[in-house]
């Protein structure tokens, strides 16, 4: 049997469960550009909600396909995030900022019922919204 050696491991501090107000970026030319802001109450669960992006969740699904279609076109993508008190009140200051310089954002995609859509068409309806996001820049 072979020894475990756990000093070939990573440490991960073990994270708070946050309340808080996120930006998620794309990278392009050392240029980080927002596409999503967000808040929520429980920051970790939320990062996570994005990674297995169900489509019965239409955010979810939304951001978490969106993050990977810019992944696939070899771009980086970072998430920034910060403690609030007041998340929706500070959401809303930071997506009009964004916008008043021009960025597109999610947040303006509307949803969709799950029960009704099509997996595939909501797909496609994502990265064509990513694709004029990087077109613009």
């Amino acid at each position: 049997m072979k020894k475990v050696d756990i000093k070939d491991f990573k440490t991960l501090d073990f994270p708070e469960n946050i309340k808080a107000i996120y930006v998620i970026f794309f990278v392009r030319d050392n240029k980080e550009i927002p596409f999503y802001v967000g808040e929520t109450g429980r920051f970790l669960g939320r990062i996570s909600d994005y990674i297995s992006a169900n489509f019965k969740a239409s955010t979810d699904f939304k951001i978490g396909e969106a993050i990977k279609y810019f992944q696939e076109k070899g771009l980086k993508v970072i998430i920034k995030y910060k403690p609030a008190k007041d998340r929706k009140q500070e959401q809303s200051e930071i997506i009009k900022d964004f916008q008043s310089f021009g960025y597109r954002l999610l947040n303006e995609l509307v949803g969709y019922d799950y029960k009704i859509a099509d997996e595939s068409e909501e797909r496609e309806r994502i990265k064509k919204f990513c694709d004029n996001i990087l077109i613009k820049i």
